[in-house]
């Protein structure tokens, strides 16, 4: 994984994500499970969106089921 991406746990609150990473600060971040390792991306702008039942970065994932090696 490239050293510079941000980063973020799975669990996060959308809220606290929101409040973090406003619209523009990234276009994308790399979500981490408990133990630090890749759980797959997180867009930052469908973050913003208002997406029902999503309440953690976990909600909104893509790509998890990818290995970065």
């Amino acid at each position: 994984m490239r050293r510079e991406m941000r980063t973020v746990r799975a669990d996060t609150r959308l809220s606290a994500f929101r409040r973090d990473f406003p619209p523009g600060s990234a276009e994308r971040m790399v979500a981490l499970d408990d133990a630090g390792r890749y759980a797959g991306l997180a867009s930052v702008a469908e973050a913003h969106l208002e997406t029902l039942g999503a309440e953690r970065v976990a909600d909104l994932l893509r790509l998890a089921d990818r290995v970065l090696l």
